[in-house]
Protein backbone atom coordinates (compact mmCIF):
# COMPACT_ATOMS: atom_id res chain seq x y z
CA UNK A 1 0.00 0.00 0.00
CA UNK A 2 2.86 2.35 0.90
CA UNK A 3 4.43 1.85 -2.48
CA UNK A 4 1.12 2.58 -4.20
CA UNK A 5 0.95 5.97 -2.44
CA UNK A 6 4.41 6.73 -3.74
CA UNK A 7 3.30 6.10 -7.30
CA UNK A 8 0.12 8.18 -6.92
CA UNK A 9 2.14 10.98 -5.35
CA UNK A 10 4.46 11.14 -8.31
CA UNK A 11 1.56 11.21 -10.70
CA UNK A 12 -0.14 13.98 -8.72
CA UNK A 13 3.01 16.07 -8.82
CA UNK A 14 3.10 15.67 -12.60
CA UNK A 15 -0.53 16.80 -12.91
CA UNK A 16 0.15 19.94 -10.83
CA UNK A 17 3.12 20.77 -13.03
CA UNK A 18 0.93 20.72 -16.12
CA UNK A 19 -1.74 22.84 -14.44
CA UNK A 20 0.90 25.47 -13.67
CA UNK A 21 1.61 25.94 -17.35
CA UNK A 22 1.84 23.81 -20.45
CA UNK A 23 4.13 26.31 -22.18
CA UNK A 24 7.13 24.86 -20.38
CA UNK A 25 8.66 21.46 -20.86
CA UNK A 26 7.56 18.49 -18.83
CA UNK A 27 10.39 18.34 -16.33
CA UNK A 28 9.17 16.91 -13.06
CA UNK A 29 10.24 13.54 -11.74
CA UNK A 30 9.35 10.85 -14.28
CA UNK A 31 7.14 7.95 -13.40
CA UNK A 32 9.47 5.17 -12.39
CA UNK A 33 11.21 3.86 -15.47
CA UNK A 34 9.63 6.48 -17.83
CA UNK A 35 12.10 8.75 -19.62
CA UNK A 36 11.63 12.57 -19.50
CA UNK A 37 12.54 12.64 -23.19
CA UNK A 38 8.96 11.71 -24.09
CA UNK A 39 7.08 14.20 -26.26
CA UNK A 40 5.70 17.09 -24.06
CA UNK A 41 2.22 18.56 -24.80
CA UNK A 42 1.93 22.38 -25.20
CA UNK A 43 -0.65 24.96 -24.08
CA UNK A 44 -1.79 25.38 -27.65
CA UNK A 45 -2.73 21.74 -27.82
CA UNK A 46 -4.13 21.45 -24.31
CA UNK A 47 -5.22 24.82 -22.80
CA UNK A 48 -7.12 23.07 -20.00
CA UNK A 49 -5.17 20.32 -18.35
CA UNK A 50 -6.68 17.34 -16.66
CA UNK A 51 -4.45 14.22 -16.68
CA UNK A 52 -5.64 10.74 -15.78
CA UNK A 53 -2.95 8.09 -15.29
CA UNK A 54 -3.50 4.41 -16.13
CA UNK A 55 -0.87 1.81 -15.28
CA UNK A 56 -0.94 -1.71 -16.72
CA UNK A 57 1.43 -4.48 -15.70
CA UNK A 58 2.22 -7.39 -17.98
CA UNK A 59 4.08 -10.36 -16.58
CA UNK A 60 5.91 -12.88 -18.68
CA UNK A 61 7.11 -15.96 -16.84
CA UNK A 62 10.10 -17.80 -18.28
CA UNK A 63 9.46 -21.37 -17.30
CA UNK A 64 11.78 -24.26 -17.76
CA UNK A 65 10.34 -27.72 -17.77
CA UNK A 66 12.09 -31.04 -17.68
CA UNK A 67 10.09 -34.18 -18.47
CA UNK A 68 11.54 -37.57 -17.69
CA UNK A 69 9.35 -40.28 -19.18
CA UNK A 70 9.55 -43.68 -17.62
CA UNK A 71 8.74 -47.04 -19.06
CA UNK A 72 5.71 -47.47 -16.77
CA UNK A 73 4.83 -44.81 -18.26
CA UNK A 74 4.53 -42.05 -15.55
CA UNK A 75 6.44 -38.82 -16.25
CA UNK A 76 8.26 -37.00 -13.50
CA UNK A 77 7.99 -33.28 -14.24
CA UNK A 78 10.04 -30.52 -12.68
CA UNK A 79 8.96 -26.94 -13.39
CA UNK A 80 10.95 -23.82 -12.52
CA UNK A 81 10.26 -20.30 -13.62
CA UNK A 82 12.04 -16.92 -13.52
CA UNK A 83 9.33 -14.34 -14.26
CA UNK A 84 9.86 -10.87 -15.68
CA UNK A 85 7.43 -7.91 -15.56
CA UNK A 86 6.68 -5.16 -18.07
CA UNK A 87 4.82 -2.01 -16.88
CA UNK A 88 3.06 0.31 -19.27
CA UNK A 89 1.95 3.80 -18.05
CA UNK A 90 -0.63 5.71 -20.12
CA UNK A 91 -1.63 9.35 -19.45
CA UNK A 92 -4.70 11.04 -20.91
CA UNK A 93 -5.10 14.87 -20.96
CA UNK A 94 -8.50 16.42 -21.81
CA UNK A 95 -9.17 20.13 -22.53
CA UNK A 96 -12.56 21.41 -21.41
CA UNK A 97 -13.12 25.00 -22.76
CA UNK A 98 -12.46 24.34 -26.42
CA UNK A 99 -13.13 21.45 -28.75
CA UNK A 100 -11.87 18.98 -26.14
CA UNK A 101 -9.11 17.26 -28.09
CA UNK A 102 -7.72 14.14 -26.47
CA UNK A 103 -4.17 12.84 -26.69
CA UNK A 104 -2.28 10.03 -25.06
CA UNK A 105 1.33 9.14 -24.62
CA UNK A 106 2.83 6.04 -23.09
CA UNK A 107 6.10 4.71 -21.82
CA UNK A 108 7.32 1.27 -20.80
CA UNK A 109 9.32 0.37 -17.75
CA UNK A 110 10.81 -2.88 -16.54
CA UNK A 111 11.11 -2.86 -12.74
CA UNK A 112 13.96 -4.52 -10.98
CA UNK A 113 13.67 -6.60 -7.85
CA UNK A 114 14.12 -3.50 -5.61
CA UNK A 115 13.14 -0.05 -6.88
CA UNK A 116 12.62 2.71 -4.26
CA UNK A 117 10.19 4.58 -6.55
CA UNK A 118 7.90 1.69 -7.38
CA UNK A 119 5.92 -0.99 -5.72
CA UNK A 120 7.87 -4.13 -5.12
CA UNK A 121 6.12 -7.05 -6.72
CA UNK A 122 6.63 -10.65 -5.91
CA UNK A 123 5.67 -12.96 -8.74
CA UNK A 124 4.91 -16.54 -8.02
CA UNK A 125 4.82 -18.99 -10.89
CA UNK A 126 2.32 -21.73 -10.29
CA UNK A 127 2.56 -24.73 -12.59
CA UNK A 128 -0.09 -27.32 -13.17
CA UNK A 129 1.39 -29.66 -15.75
CA UNK A 130 -0.93 -31.93 -17.67
CA UNK A 131 1.49 -34.45 -19.03
CA UNK A 132 0.68 -36.67 -21.92
CA UNK A 133 3.05 -39.53 -22.43
CA UNK A 134 3.31 -41.80 -25.40
CA UNK A 135 5.96 -44.43 -24.91
CA UNK A 136 7.25 -47.16 -27.21
CA UNK A 137 9.11 -49.56 -24.93
CA UNK A 138 12.82 -49.56 -25.49
CA UNK A 139 15.89 -50.28 -23.50
CA UNK A 140 17.00 -46.67 -23.86
CA UNK A 141 14.05 -44.36 -24.52
CA UNK A 142 14.69 -40.67 -25.04
CA UNK A 143 12.15 -38.03 -23.95
CA UNK A 144 11.03 -34.81 -25.54
CA UNK A 145 8.91 -32.32 -23.59
CA UNK A 146 7.19 -29.07 -24.47
CA UNK A 147 5.41 -26.49 -22.31
CA UNK A 148 2.98 -23.72 -23.22
CA UNK A 149 2.54 -21.28 -20.30
CA UNK A 150 -0.41 -18.88 -20.24
CA UNK A 151 0.48 -16.04 -17.82
CA UNK A 152 -1.99 -13.47 -16.46
CA UNK A 153 -1.60 -10.49 -14.10
CA UNK A 154 -4.10 -8.07 -12.55
CA UNK A 155 -3.70 -5.44 -9.83
CA UNK A 156 -0.83 -6.35 -7.61
CA UNK A 157 0.97 -8.73 -9.95
CA UNK A 158 0.75 -12.35 -9.00
CA UNK A 159 1.22 -14.12 -12.33
CA UNK A 160 0.07 -17.62 -12.75
CA UNK A 161 1.15 -19.99 -15.46
CA UNK A 162 -0.46 -23.17 -16.65
CA UNK A 163 1.73 -25.61 -18.52
CA UNK A 164 0.69 -28.54 -20.58
CA UNK A 165 3.63 -30.87 -20.92
CA UNK A 166 3.86 -33.74 -23.29
CA UNK A 167 6.64 -36.26 -23.28
CA UNK A 168 7.19 -38.74 -26.06
CA UNK A 169 9.59 -41.63 -25.72
CA UNK A 170 11.38 -42.20 -29.02
CA UNK A 171 13.00 -45.62 -28.95
CA UNK A 172 16.01 -46.62 -30.93
CA UNK A 173 15.21 -48.51 -34.10
CA UNK A 174 13.58 -51.75 -33.17
CA UNK A 175 15.40 -54.69 -34.75
CA UNK A 176 13.36 -57.33 -36.43
CA UNK A 177 13.24 -60.29 -34.07
CA UNK A 178 12.28 -63.92 -34.31
CA UNK A 179 9.18 -65.20 -32.55
CA UNK A 180 8.43 -68.85 -31.92
CA UNK A 181 4.85 -69.52 -32.96
CA UNK A 182 4.97 -73.06 -31.63
CA UNK A 183 7.63 -75.43 -30.36
CA UNK A 184 5.75 -78.49 -31.55
CA UNK A 185 3.37 -78.14 -34.47
CA UNK A 186 0.85 -80.94 -34.90
CA UNK A 187 2.39 -81.99 -38.23
CA UNK A 188 5.41 -83.31 -36.29
CA UNK A 189 9.13 -83.28 -37.14
CA UNK A 190 9.85 -83.22 -40.88
CA UNK A 191 11.89 -81.69 -43.68
CA UNK A 192 11.76 -81.55 -47.51
CA UNK A 193 7.99 -80.84 -47.48
CA UNK A 194 6.14 -79.03 -50.22
CA UNK A 195 4.97 -75.59 -49.10
CA UNK A 196 2.96 -72.61 -50.42
CA UNK A 197 0.58 -69.83 -49.38
CA UNK A 198 -2.88 -70.54 -50.79
CA UNK A 199 -6.35 -69.20 -49.92
CA UNK A 200 -4.89 -67.08 -47.09
CA UNK A 201 -3.32 -70.08 -45.39
CA UNK A 202 0.10 -71.64 -45.13
CA UNK A 203 0.14 -75.16 -46.59
CA UNK A 204 2.52 -78.05 -45.92
CA UNK A 205 2.55 -81.24 -47.99
CA UNK A 206 4.46 -84.44 -47.33
CA UNK A 207 8.13 -84.42 -46.36
CA UNK A 208 9.44 -86.68 -43.64
CA UNK A 209 12.32 -87.80 -41.44
CA UNK A 210 14.18 -90.13 -43.78
CA UNK A 211 15.36 -89.34 -47.26
CA UNK A 212 15.54 -92.97 -48.30
CA UNK A 213 12.94 -94.18 -50.74
CA UNK A 214 12.08 -97.16 -48.55
CA UNK A 215 10.45 -95.29 -45.66
CA UNK A 216 10.01 -92.19 -43.55
CA UNK A 217 8.22 -90.13 -46.21
CA UNK A 218 4.80 -88.66 -45.32
CA UNK A 219 1.56 -88.63 -47.28
CA UNK A 220 -0.56 -85.82 -45.83
CA UNK A 221 -1.72 -82.22 -46.32
CA UNK A 222 -1.74 -79.56 -43.57
CA UNK A 223 -2.73 -75.90 -43.36
CA UNK A 224 -2.65 -73.03 -40.85
CA UNK A 225 -3.85 -69.46 -40.66
CA UNK A 226 -1.62 -68.39 -37.77
CA UNK A 227 1.37 -70.78 -37.68
CA UNK A 228 0.30 -72.00 -34.25
CA UNK A 229 -2.63 -74.26 -34.97
CA UNK A 230 -2.14 -76.65 -37.88
CA UNK A 231 -5.01 -78.68 -39.29
CA UNK A 232 -4.60 -81.94 -41.16
CA UNK A 233 -6.72 -81.22 -44.22
CA UNK A 234 -6.11 -84.61 -45.80
CA UNK A 235 -4.50 -87.70 -44.26
CA UNK A 236 -4.05 -89.77 -47.42
CA UNK A 237 -4.02 -87.67 -50.59
CA UNK A 238 -4.38 -89.56 -53.90
CA UNK A 239 -0.86 -88.59 -54.97
CA UNK A 240 0.61 -90.57 -52.06
CA UNK A 241 3.91 -89.83 -50.35
CA UNK A 242 5.99 -86.82 -51.38
CA UNK A 243 9.50 -85.65 -50.56
CA UNK A 244 11.24 -82.72 -52.26
CA UNK A 245 8.29 -82.05 -54.57
CA UNK A 246 7.49 -78.78 -56.34
CA UNK A 247 4.54 -76.85 -54.89
CA UNK A 248 3.11 -73.66 -56.45
CA UNK A 249 -0.15 -71.69 -56.70
CA UNK A 250 -1.28 -71.26 -60.30
CA UNK A 251 -4.61 -70.32 -61.90
CA UNK A 252 -6.36 -70.31 -58.52
CA UNK A 253 -5.25 -73.81 -57.57
CA UNK A 254 -2.61 -75.50 -55.44
CA UNK A 255 -0.24 -77.67 -57.49
CA UNK A 256 2.04 -80.62 -56.57
CA UNK A 257 4.71 -81.75 -59.05
CA UNK A 258 7.14 -84.66 -58.93
CA UNK A 259 9.44 -85.40 -55.97
CA UNK A 260 10.24 -88.67 -54.21
CA UNK A 261 7.19 -90.91 -54.37
CA UNK A 262 6.46 -94.45 -53.30
CA UNK A 263 8.80 -96.65 -55.31
CA UNK A 264 11.07 -93.98 -56.74
CA UNK A 265 10.97 -90.49 -58.22
CA UNK A 266 7.94 -88.85 -59.82
CA UNK A 267 7.14 -86.53 -62.72
CA UNK A 268 3.38 -86.49 -62.23
CA UNK A 269 1.33 -83.29 -61.81
CA UNK A 270 -1.68 -82.72 -59.52
CA UNK A 271 -3.84 -79.73 -58.56
CA UNK A 272 -6.63 -78.79 -56.13
CA UNK A 273 -8.93 -75.82 -55.63
CA UNK A 274 -9.35 -76.47 -51.89
CA UNK A 275 -6.51 -78.76 -50.76
CA UNK A 276 -8.97 -81.62 -50.20
CA UNK A 277 -10.14 -82.70 -53.65
CA UNK A 278 -7.17 -83.43 -55.97
CA UNK A 279 -7.05 -83.97 -59.72
CA UNK A 280 -4.21 -85.62 -61.60
CA UNK A 281 -3.34 -83.32 -64.51
CA UNK A 282 -0.77 -85.73 -65.96
CA UNK A 283 0.76 -88.97 -64.73
CA UNK A 284 4.02 -88.35 -66.56
CA UNK A 285 5.26 -84.96 -67.73
CA UNK A 286 7.89 -85.13 -70.54
CA UNK A 287 10.73 -84.12 -68.23
CA UNK A 288 12.61 -86.78 -66.27
CA UNK A 289 11.33 -87.70 -62.82
CA UNK A 290 13.13 -85.66 -60.15
CA UNK A 291 13.27 -84.12 -56.68
CA UNK A 292 14.75 -80.93 -55.17
CA UNK A 293 14.19 -78.81 -58.28
CA UNK A 294 13.31 -75.15 -58.65
CA UNK A 295 9.59 -74.59 -59.19
CA UNK A 296 7.98 -71.14 -59.70
CA UNK A 297 5.16 -69.39 -61.57
CA UNK A 298 6.35 -66.76 -64.04
CA UNK A 299 4.77 -65.02 -67.04
CA UNK A 300 1.61 -67.15 -66.83
CA UNK A 301 3.46 -70.47 -66.79
CA UNK A 302 4.74 -73.05 -64.30
CA UNK A 303 8.53 -73.53 -64.47
CA UNK A 304 10.67 -76.53 -63.46
CA UNK A 305 14.43 -75.94 -63.20
CA UNK A 306 17.14 -78.52 -62.51
CA UNK A 307 16.89 -81.02 -59.65
CA UNK A 308 18.20 -84.60 -59.43
CA UNK A 309 16.99 -88.18 -59.39
CA UNK A 310 19.69 -89.97 -57.42
CA UNK A 311 19.66 -88.37 -53.96
CA UNK A 312 21.84 -85.50 -55.10
CA UNK A 313 24.25 -87.57 -57.15
CA UNK A 314 22.70 -86.87 -60.57
CA UNK A 315 22.09 -83.11 -60.78
CA UNK A 316 20.18 -81.79 -63.81
CA UNK A 317 20.28 -78.55 -65.79
CA UNK A 318 17.16 -78.61 -67.99
CA UNK A 319 14.47 -75.87 -67.81
CA UNK A 320 10.80 -76.60 -68.61
CA UNK A 321 7.56 -74.60 -68.60
CA UNK A 322 3.82 -75.19 -69.00
CA UNK A 323 0.73 -73.02 -69.36
CA UNK A 324 -1.65 -75.73 -68.13
CA UNK A 325 0.41 -78.33 -66.22
CA UNK A 326 -0.29 -80.98 -68.85
CA UNK A 327 1.68 -79.77 -71.86
CA UNK A 328 5.31 -78.93 -71.20
CA UNK A 329 8.01 -77.29 -73.29
CA UNK A 330 11.77 -77.52 -72.78
CA UNK A 331 12.91 -73.90 -72.75
CA UNK A 332 16.65 -74.06 -72.16
CA UNK A 333 19.51 -75.64 -70.27
CA UNK A 334 20.63 -73.84 -67.15
CA UNK A 335 24.34 -72.85 -67.32
CA UNK A 336 25.30 -75.41 -64.65
CA UNK A 337 23.61 -78.55 -63.37
CA UNK A 338 22.38 -78.28 -59.79
CA UNK A 339 19.86 -79.53 -57.27
CA UNK A 340 18.67 -77.96 -54.02
CA UNK A 341 18.81 -74.43 -55.45
CA UNK A 342 16.54 -71.68 -54.11
CA UNK A 343 14.23 -70.26 -56.78
CA UNK A 344 12.03 -67.15 -56.55
CA UNK A 345 10.45 -64.58 -58.86
CA UNK A 346 11.80 -61.12 -58.10
CA UNK A 347 11.82 -57.80 -59.97
CA UNK A 348 10.30 -59.28 -63.11
CA UNK A 349 12.70 -62.22 -63.43
CA UNK A 350 13.25 -65.81 -62.32
CA UNK A 351 16.13 -66.11 -59.86
CA UNK A 352 18.16 -69.25 -59.16
CA UNK A 353 20.34 -68.94 -56.06
CA UNK A 354 23.02 -71.35 -54.81
CA UNK A 355 22.36 -75.11 -54.95
CA UNK A 356 24.89 -77.80 -55.83
CA UNK A 357 25.56 -81.43 -56.53
CA UNK A 358 26.96 -84.31 -54.53
CA UNK A 359 30.06 -86.46 -54.75
CA UNK A 360 30.05 -89.96 -53.20
CA UNK A 361 32.20 -90.33 -50.11
CA UNK A 362 31.56 -93.96 -49.20
CA UNK A 363 28.44 -95.64 -47.93
CA UNK A 364 25.51 -93.26 -47.60
CA UNK A 365 27.77 -90.25 -46.96
CA UNK A 366 28.79 -87.73 -49.60
CA UNK A 367 30.32 -84.29 -49.95
CA UNK A 368 28.27 -81.43 -51.34
CA UNK A 369 29.79 -79.27 -54.05
CA UNK A 370 27.68 -76.18 -53.47
CA UNK A 371 27.47 -72.76 -55.07
CA UNK A 372 27.24 -69.23 -53.69
CA UNK A 373 26.15 -67.60 -56.94
CA UNK A 374 22.93 -65.97 -58.19
CA UNK A 375 21.44 -66.10 -61.69
CA UNK A 376 18.38 -64.51 -63.28
CA UNK A 377 16.34 -64.64 -66.48
CA UNK A 378 13.69 -62.32 -67.87
CA UNK A 379 12.28 -65.00 -70.15
CA UNK A 380 13.37 -68.37 -68.70
CA UNK A 381 15.54 -69.00 -71.73
CA UNK A 382 18.45 -66.57 -71.48
CA UNK A 383 20.30 -66.60 -68.16
CA UNK A 384 22.63 -63.99 -66.68
CA UNK A 385 24.91 -64.43 -63.69
CA UNK A 386 24.25 -61.56 -61.26
CA UNK A 387 27.16 -62.60 -59.04
CA UNK A 388 29.53 -65.53 -58.86
CA UNK A 389 30.09 -65.02 -55.14
CA UNK A 390 27.20 -63.50 -53.21
CA UNK A 391 29.17 -63.36 -49.96
CA UNK A 392 27.42 -66.23 -48.24
CA UNK A 393 29.02 -69.65 -48.11
CA UNK A 394 28.04 -72.15 -50.80
CA UNK A 395 24.91 -74.05 -49.79
CA UNK A 396 22.07 -76.32 -50.86
CA UNK A 397 18.51 -76.64 -49.54
CA UNK A 398 18.36 -73.05 -48.23
CA UNK A 399 14.93 -71.47 -47.66
CA UNK A 400 14.18 -68.40 -49.80
CA UNK A 401 11.27 -65.99 -50.08
CA UNK A 402 10.62 -62.52 -51.48
CA UNK A 403 9.87 -60.47 -48.40
CA UNK A 404 9.47 -56.66 -48.22
CA UNK A 405 10.95 -56.17 -51.70
CA UNK A 406 14.02 -58.21 -50.86
CA UNK A 407 15.11 -61.79 -51.37
CA UNK A 408 15.69 -63.51 -48.01
CA UNK A 409 17.86 -66.62 -47.91
CA UNK A 410 18.01 -68.67 -44.70
CA UNK A 411 20.02 -71.69 -43.61
CA UNK A 412 21.04 -74.55 -45.83
CA UNK A 413 23.84 -77.13 -45.92
CA UNK A 414 27.34 -76.13 -47.01
CA UNK A 415 30.22 -77.82 -48.82
CA UNK A 416 31.52 -79.31 -45.58
CA UNK A 417 28.20 -81.04 -44.93
CA UNK A 418 28.46 -84.71 -43.91
CA UNK A 419 25.10 -86.35 -43.20
CA UNK A 420 26.58 -88.85 -40.75
CA UNK A 421 28.00 -86.08 -38.51
CA UNK A 422 25.29 -83.95 -36.81
CA UNK A 423 25.33 -80.21 -37.59
CA UNK A 424 28.51 -80.38 -39.66
CA UNK A 425 28.34 -77.75 -42.39
CA UNK A 426 24.77 -76.67 -41.58
CA UNK A 427 24.14 -72.91 -41.85
CA UNK A 428 22.06 -70.84 -39.44
CA UNK A 429 22.31 -67.36 -40.93
CA UNK A 430 20.09 -65.08 -43.04
CA UNK A 431 21.20 -63.08 -46.10
CA UNK A 432 19.17 -60.45 -47.96
CA UNK A 433 19.48 -58.54 -51.22
CA UNK A 434 17.71 -55.63 -52.92
CA UNK A 435 18.99 -56.42 -56.40
CA UNK A 436 20.28 -60.02 -56.44
CA UNK A 437 23.85 -58.83 -56.91
CA UNK A 438 24.80 -57.32 -53.56
CA UNK A 439 23.99 -59.50 -50.55
CA UNK A 440 24.10 -58.52 -46.88
CA UNK A 441 24.16 -60.80 -43.87
CA UNK A 442 21.12 -59.80 -41.82
CA UNK A 443 21.56 -62.43 -39.10
CA UNK A 444 24.82 -64.21 -38.34
CA UNK A 445 23.06 -66.70 -36.08
CA UNK A 446 19.45 -67.61 -35.38
CA UNK A 447 17.64 -68.33 -32.09
CA UNK A 448 16.55 -71.76 -33.28
CA UNK A 449 18.48 -74.90 -34.17
CA UNK A 450 20.53 -75.04 -37.36
CA UNK A 451 18.60 -76.54 -40.23
CA UNK A 452 18.19 -77.02 -43.95
CA UNK A 453 15.31 -78.11 -46.21
CA UNK A 454 12.89 -76.17 -43.98
CA UNK A 455 9.53 -74.93 -45.24
CA UNK A 456 9.33 -71.14 -45.61
CA UNK A 457 6.53 -68.67 -46.32
CA UNK A 458 6.06 -64.94 -46.88
CA UNK A 459 2.73 -64.61 -45.09
CA UNK A 460 0.86 -61.90 -43.14
CA UNK A 461 3.80 -59.49 -43.35
CA UNK A 462 6.20 -62.00 -41.82
CA UNK A 463 8.88 -64.42 -42.95
CA UNK A 464 8.00 -67.90 -41.67
CA UNK A 465 10.13 -70.99 -41.12
CA UNK A 466 8.62 -74.39 -40.31
CA UNK A 467 10.32 -77.71 -39.69
CA UNK A 468 13.60 -78.65 -41.35
CA UNK A 469 16.47 -80.79 -40.16
CA UNK A 470 20.17 -80.79 -39.36
CA UNK A 471 21.39 -84.10 -40.79
CA UNK A 472 20.22 -87.30 -42.42
CA UNK A 473 19.86 -90.24 -42.59
CA UNK A 474 19.19 -90.80 -38.91
CA UNK A 475 16.82 -89.52 -36.31
CA UNK A 476 16.56 -86.85 -33.63
CA UNK A 477 17.55 -83.83 -35.74
CA UNK A 478 14.24 -83.09 -37.42
CA UNK A 479 12.20 -80.22 -36.12
CA UNK A 480 8.46 -79.63 -35.57
CA UNK A 481 8.78 -75.96 -34.53
CA UNK A 482 7.50 -72.86 -36.35
CA UNK A 483 9.11 -69.41 -36.24
CA UNK A 484 8.40 -66.07 -37.84
CA UNK A 485 10.10 -62.71 -38.29
CA UNK A 486 8.91 -60.35 -37.04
Amino acid sequence: MRSSFKVLGCLGWMILSWVAGCNRPFSGPAAPGISNSLSTPTDTQFPSKTWTPTITDTHTPSPTMTASPSSTPVPSDTCTGTPSMTRTASFTCTETPTSSPTSTFSATLTPTATDPNTATSTSTVSWTPSPTLTASPSATPSGTSTSSPTPSATGTPTPSATATASATATPTQKPLGWVQATASASFGPRMFSGYAVFNNKMWLIGGGTDCSIQGGVKADVWSSTDGITWTEVLANPPFGTRWGCGTVVFNGKLWVIGGVVTGGFGNDVWNSSDGVQWTQVTAAAPFAAREDFGCVVFNGRIWVIGGDNSLGLAAMSDVWSSADGANWKREADFPSARAGASCVVFNGAIWVIAGGKATPAGGNAYYVNSYSDAWYSNDGTHWTQATANAGFSGRVYASAQVYYNQIWLMGGAGSSYMPTIPNTGVDDDVWVTNDGTTWTQKYATLPFAKRFAAESYAYNNSFWVAGGGAFWPGSGAYYPDVWHNP
